[in-house]
Order: C-alpha cells, then sequence, then structure tokens
C-alpha cells in the first residue's frame, strides 16, 4: 500500500481525479481517494465523499455522490 496526503492529482487522458488523500493498493489494482475527492473529464465533473478508481477496469465508484454535467456544443447546436 501507499498513502499520499495532501495535494492528491491523478492525470490520465482527459481525466484528472483530486483529493486529499489517496491510498493505492497493487495487489488490488485499485486507488481509494478520500478528502474532498473530485473528478473531471471533459466538462463534466463528479465529486462524493469516497471515490474508488480501479485501474484495470477504468472504472470508479463514488459515494455520497454530486454529478455535473455540461452540455457539449456540436452539430445538433448548429455550431
Amino acid at each position: 500500500e501507499i498513502l499520499a496526503r495532501g495535494k492528491v492529482k491523478l492525470s490520465q487522458k482527459e481525466r484528472e481525479i483530486t483529493s486529499d488523500e489517496a491510498l493505492y493498493f497493487r495487489d488490488e489494482q485499485k486507488i481509494v481517494f478520500t478528502g474532498n475527492p473530485v473528478a473531471k473529464e471533459g466538462k463534466n465533473t463528479i465529486s462524493g465523499s469516497k471515490m474508488i478508481y480501479y485501474i484495470d477496469k477504468d472504472r470508479s465508484i463514488v459515494e455520497n455522490t454530486r454529478v455535473i454535467l455540461k452540455k457539449q456544443k456540436g452539430p445538433q447546436d448548429g455550431t
């Protein structure tokens, strides 16, 4: 296990996860973010009290979730 404290930041392609603390479990290939975890991908944001990121599955589980989805302009919007 590896514990990181302070301004923790994981960047991967368009995704960024920040938190106050992160605990990495190598054998389980997961990172548990606590302390105001926030994930951003493009213009979309999700936050919660705890975020578990499964590295090998590229998937997250968020507890006590708050999601903000921003509509992206595209061909249907006439842009």
